[in-house]
């Protein structure tokens, strides 16, 4: 591309009156600005390039006047070689003329006609150069128009620019049980989608329900089923993984061996958080011990409870009794301090998640499954938390207190949400196991991701 400071100069030198009285007296294919002492080195190299292009190679020369101006190659390209005298040499009876040229302590002599091509090629490196000078002025200047031509349009290639993504914020709240899954599920899709950014709160299965059915927030955690009454205002629900609540109960506990050993079942636990009928360690451990079981619960509105009461053959939280605790994280902190304290938790609030080790001060009540009142190998699965993720993953832990996880919105989601439920159905299914859940069958993913083509 031409860049236009140099084709304004072209036609500031051709608008000359020396080059105009000798365009006028001399051959069309002659080069009269050569002649005029009038124009610059810079000057007669832009038109000794430009006449070198559109002149036949016949333009004849005037050996002193154009050594004279041919010199200028020196001044604007002082790596070339340096012109020193003009000779005439008959070639077959044709006069041909060549220029001598000193390169350092070298001589060349090169053949009049091809200095056409030489200086195209210098001319073509000028125009380059000028070219990417250019590209850093101002876009927007406009050349003068020369009076009686038509400027010719500038054309360049402009690299189509990529839009940005315009930005887009998630509001999420509710259940602890999903809370850290979730915010492991948001980190890492933030980062591969930088325009999006979340907000996760937990509260709650109940706090997050209530808050996107008001518009508070745009997606809820539940970690139960929901209710008749969420379904008839437009829940729509998207099963994403799998986690499990726990009995708990004090690792200073004076009676841990036994209660290792035997375990609970649910009619046990029905006594314990549902009818309050066994009150104290040696009624539920079959000794003479008289201290007090001390029984906390949940005063938040939480799926954990629910799925808890439901195990403990009750139907609603508001069925246990107990010391009310809020939140996951206030549960198992009262229980932790008192040595002679029952509670339940979500896996993520029994074990470690940085080792897979239960809490310290902590440890989970193991389920008599078959209920012959002891622990059997096969339902000794609570030391470590890829021990326990594993029994509920193949069926030996019961549903409930195991339950489905869900993200819900009010409505059909939003595209920005569909495309987030899409990623945490496939690729974030690959964070789920390293954040102590479990993962849903393929077949029950499908499901989900059918769930949005509709």
């Amino acid at each position: 591309m031409i860049c236009w400071s140099l084709r304004r100069k072209l036609r500031e030198i051709m608008c000359n009156p020396f080059w105009r009285q000798w365009k006028s007296v001399m051959p069309i294919r002659a080069s009269p600005f050569l002649f005029s002492s009038h124009l610059s080195h810079f000057e007669v190299l832009l038109l000794f390039c430009y006449r070198s292009i559109t002149t036949p190679v016949t333009t004849p020369l005037y050996a002193n006047r154009t050594l004279k101006k041919v010199r200028l190659a020196t001044a604007v390209f002082p790596y070339m070689c340096k012109p020193t005298h003009l000779t005439h040499a008959d070639m077959g009876g044709t006069q041909t003329k060549f220029l001598d040229w000193r390169i350092g302590e070298h001589f060349m002599r090169i053949q009049f006609s091809q200095i056409r091509f030489i200086v195209l090629a210098l001319f073509m490196l000028a125009l380059a150069a000028c070219s990417a000078q250019g590209s850093t002025s101002d876009s927007s200047a406009t050349p003068a128009a020369d009076s009686g031509s038509q400027a010719e349009p500038e054309t360049s290639q402009v690299e189509p620019e990529v839009p940005k993504a315009e930005p887009v914020s998630i509001s999420v709240s509710g259940a602890f049980a999903l809370f850290p899954l979730m915010t492991v599920w948001a980190e890492e899709y933030q980062k591969l989608n930088p325009h999006v950014s979340f907000d996760v709160q937990a509260g709650g299965a109940g706090k997050g329900m209530t808050d996107m059915l008001t518009g508070a927030a745009d997606i809820a955690m539940l970690s139960r089923e929901p209710r008749q009454e969420e379904l008839d205002q437009g829940s729509f629900l998207v099963a994403v993984t799998i986690d499990s609540v726990l009995g708990t109960f004090n690792a200073n506990n004076p009676y841990l061996d036994e209660l290792v050993k035997q375990g609970i079942t649910p009619e046990e636990a029905n006594g314990i958080w549902i009818t309050g009928e066994i009150t104290t360690w040696g009624q539920l451990l079959g000794t003479d011990s008289t201290e007090q079981i001390n029984v906390y619960t949940r005063s938040d509105s939480a799926g954990a409870a629910e799925m808890w009461a439901i195990f403990s053959l009750g139907e609603t939280q508001e069925d246990l009794i107990g010391t009310a605790v809020n939140a996951d994280p206030g549960l198992a902190e009262a229980v932790r301090q008192d040595p002679l304290g029952v509670g339940y938790n979500n896996v993520g609030f029994t074990f470690n998640q940085a080792t897979g080790e239960p809490i310290d001060g902590l440890r989970g009540i193991p389920i008599d499954l078959n209920g012959n009142g002891q622990i059997d190998p096969e339902e000794d699965f609570y030391n470590t938390r890829d021990a326990f993720t594993a029994a509920v993953a193949d069926g030996r832990y019961p549903f409930p207190p195991a339950r489905i996880l869900y993200l819900v919105t009010k409505g059909a989601p939003s595209p920005a949400i569909t495309d987030f439920y899409r990623w945490v159905l496939t690729d974030g299914q690959a964070y789920v196991t390293d954040a102590g859940y479990v993962s849903l069958t393929p077949e029950r993913l499908q499901e989900s991701l059918n769930l949005l083509d509709e």
